[in-house]
């Protein structure tokens, strides 16, 4: 359970038919593990984080987490095929993950880091006030609230 705990605000995901949630590594004190169970056999197994995980998700055996609570102090990680998490940006506020791409915010950016070329590319127009949405599939969908009384939607491709 987790009574008063960091853990019980972060979001657990699934996707890919697997469920990935975040818990405290009690070997490793201020560490987390990323649990996962996966649903066609109920099979379970744990990744060591080495830092904290706030909400983890999968796409396949590609993994996205923060290292805080959406906050301009988060760093966004990324695990592909069980190895060692990488920092791919700093200061994220959300993110979403695809088979092809992370796609994240900050600063009022909408930005996406494609695993193909380990590249980041910006998504939103700059001078924008660009609040991400979400992710799914090769598109990317966020918010531009650069006139509040005129919300815009807006999507692109994103090819990996």
């Amino acid at each position: 359970m987790f009574a008063d705990s960091p853990y019980a605000e972060s979001d657990p995901s699934i996707k890919s038919g697997q469920v990935i949630y975040a818990d405290a590594d009690a070997n490793k004190p201020g560490e987390s593990l990323i649990r996962t169970v996966l649903l066609a056999d109920n099979s379970r197994w744990d990744f060591s984080a080495g830092s904290f995980v706030h909400d983890p998700k999968s796409a396949g055996d590609r993994w996205a987490y923060l290292s805080g609570n959406h906050d301009g102090n988060s760093d966004l990680y990324v695990s592909i095929g069980g190895a060692a998490a990488v920092r791919v940006a700093r200061g994220v506020i959300d993110f979403d993950i695809t088979p092809s791409c992370v796609v994240f915010s900050r600063d009022e950016t909408v930005y996406a880091y494609v695993f193909a070329d380990n590249k980041t590319y910006v998504l939103s127009e700059t001078g924008t006030n660009a609040q991400f949405v979400m992710a799914g599939g090769d598109l990317a969908l966020w918010r531009d609230m650069t006139d509040p009384a005129l919300p815009l939607w807006k999507y692109i491709k994103v090819v990996g």
